[in-house]
C-alpha cells in the first residue's frame, strides 16, 4: 500500500474494516492521517478494536512519539501487523499495539535516533548546540523506556542494542520481546 495513494476514499473504506494503516514516512502527513482517522473512530459510541498494517522506515521522532501517544491511548484493543519494515520510529510506534506481530519477511530496527531538525547556526552556537544535545538525549531516553517497558529488558541492555543500530528478522524480534509472532494469515483486504 503506496501511502500517496491512500486518499480519504480509501482510508473510509479501511476504516469501516477497522483497518488503519500507518505507512511511509512518520512525518506531519502521517501524523494528520492518524489524527483524522482516531477522530472518526472516537465519535463512535464504543470505539472499536483496530488492526493497525504498519510498514514504515521511520522518520520524525516528536511526530513519532505523538503516533505512539495517539495509539497506546485509544480505547480500543490494537492489533499492529508489520509488513515489510518497522524501522527507526517505526519499532517505536509497533510499542503501543496491545498486540503485535510481522509477516515472516519483515525486519524491525532499533537504533539511536535524532531530532535532525537542526539549522547551521545552531550548531555554530554552543549553548545552542548543548541545548539540541539534551533535547535529543531526552528524546532517545523516551524511546529506550517505551521498548525497555515492552520487552522487559534493562536500561543497559536497550541502550547496548540501540548503539548497534540493530537490525531484527521477525524470529529475533519476538525473542528479543518486540513483537509477540509472526503473522501468516492472510491480511484483511
Amino acid at each position: 500500500m503506496d501511502p500517496k495513494s491512500l486518499d480519504n476514499g480509501k482510508l473510509e473504506a479501511l476504516l469501516k474494516k477497522n483497518v488503519f494503516p500507518i505507512v511511509g514516512d512518520i512525518d506531519g502527513k502521517i501524523l494528520n492521517l492518524v489524527q483524522d482517522a482516531f477522530s472518526k473512530l472516537y465519535i463512535q459510541e464504543n470505539p472499536p478494536d483496530i488492526l493497525v498494517l504498519l510498514s514504515s522506515p521511520g522518520g520524525s521522532v516528536k511526530r513519532g512519539l505523538f503516533v505512539y501517544d495517539l495509539l497506546r491511548l485509544y480505547p480500543g484493543k490494537k492489533t499492529a501487523i508489520v509488513v515489510g519494515e518497522a524501522s527507526s520510529m517505526g519499532a517505536i510506534i509497533l510499542q503501543a499495539c496491545d498486540k503485535r506481530y510481522a509477516t515472516e519477511n519483515a525486519w524491525i530496527l532499533i537504533h539511536n535516533l535524532t531530532n535532525t531538525e537542526i539549522k547551521l547556526d545552531q550548531l555554530r552556537d554552543k549553548a545552542k548546540l548543548e541545548e539540541l544535545l539534551a533535547d535529543n538525549e531526552k528524546l532517545q531516553a523516551k524511546q529506550y523506556a517505551i521498548i525497555a517497558k515492552r520487552t522487559g529488558k534493562s536500561m543497559e541492555e536497550i541502550r547496548e542494542v540501540f548503539a548497534k543500530d540493530k537490525s531484527m528478522d521477525v524470529s529475533e524480534a519476538v525473542a528479543f520481546g518486540l513483537l509477540d509472532g509472526i503473522w501468516d494469515q492472510p491480511l484483511p483486504k
